[in-house]
Order: C-alpha cells, then structure tokens, then sequence
C-alpha cells in the first residue's frame, strides 16, 4: 500500500510514495485506459491522461466516474496537502 499527497485536481504517478510497483503501474498505461483504486477507504475509477500536445506522456489520473468525480473534488477541496492511502483494486 502507498499514499498519495492530495494536491492536484488529478492524481500523478509522480505523487504515488511507498509503492513503487503502483507507480510504474500508472505510468505505464495507455491513455484512455482506466484502473480502479482505493484511496483512503473509498472505491473508485481514473483514466489515464491524454498524451500532451508535443507528443509526451502525461503521468496523470482522471477522474472517470461521476461518483469518483465528486469525492475527489470534495477531498481536494476539503483535505489539500494530506497524505492518503492508495492501492490498486485487485480484479478477478
């Protein structure tokens, strides 16, 4: 399990601590695909970030549910700054 610094409105690998493995995780995936995390307890769904306009990868996670959108809007507005815990919901 890893934890997350809360201090964007998107998640950024880059801001994953303690868990390596979740990190390159969320690197390595493709835009558009999606992965399903726990963060402090709570449940929900984040895509991949488009690439940038030069070409590059973007390192970040959005929001993709409504009820995920919600939650994170109100803990970004609510809990800037705090260190939370994230792991990956195991499929299957």
């Amino acid at each position: 399990m890893g934890e997350i610094e809360v201090q964007d409105v998107v998640l950024w690998a880059g801001h994953v601590a303690g868990d390596t493995r979740l990190r390159q995780r969320i690197s390595a995936m493709a835009p558009d695909e999606e992965i399903e995390l726990e963060i402090d307890g709570t449940r929900g769904w984040w895509r991949k970030m488009q690439q940038g306009k030069d070409g590059r990868p973007t390192q970040g996670l959005k929001a993709s549910s409504p009820n995920t959108r919600r939650w994170w809007s109100e803990t970004f507005r609510t809990r800037k700054g705090h260190c939370l815990a994230i792991v990956e919901v195991n499929r299957g």
